[in-house]
């Protein structure tokens, strides 16, 4: 399989344990973070959410650490939300973007990394040609048709806590 990362609409799917791995996920986060690093904003923050699927906390944990170890604050939810929560967050706190770890209405197996734009939309296409361009700072191959990636450092991202109408940011 030559390159199992194919960003469509707003994103990237795939099938659960297949082309949607760990490592696969590391690489369309840093893909992404080289494209956010490039996005003027007032808060250099990064929104994560997920849905109930399989392993999708884990993956959302994954995409979060890439985005800390590049430099930018992390705001993940503790529990799935709806899938527009993300955009209207990204939206109403004027963060550089976010994504979602979700396949939205693909069968079970599948799982997916939908990217919003700063904006609090989904990605536009030109937008997804940029990321699926960005290359890795040591090999001439974009990011997105490596085999692998360097795992980024341990760093943990902010879980964004939400108790009625009050929230609150805490480490993990």
């Amino acid at each position: 399989m030559k390159n199992p990362i194919q960003f469509g609409t707003d994103g990237w799917r795939g099938i659960i344990a297949d082309t949607f791995t760990f490592e696969n996920v590391r690489i369309a986060a840093q893909a992404t973070a080289d494209y956010f690093k490039t996005v003027e904003s007032e808060e250099q923050t990064v929104f994560v959410g997920f849905d109930v699927r399989f392993q999708s906390k884990a993956f959302a944990r994954i995409a979060g650490e890439v985005f800390a170890a590049n430099g930018f604050r992390v705001l993940m939810m503790d529990r799935p939300y709806p899938t527009p929560y993300v955009s209207f967050e990204v939206r109403r706190r004027k963060l550089v973007g976010g994504i979602l770890i979700t396949a939205s209405h693909n069968p079970p197996m599948f799982n997916g990394f939908k990217v919003k734009a700063h904006f609090g939309g989904s990605a536009t296409p030109a937008i997804t040609v940029t990321v699926r361009r960005r290359r890795s700072p040591r090999k001439s191959k974009p990011i997105l048709e490596q085999s692998g990636s360097r795992k980024p450092e341990a760093r943990r991202p902010q879980s964004l806590r939400l108790s009625g109408r009050k929230s609150t940011t805490s480490g993990i």
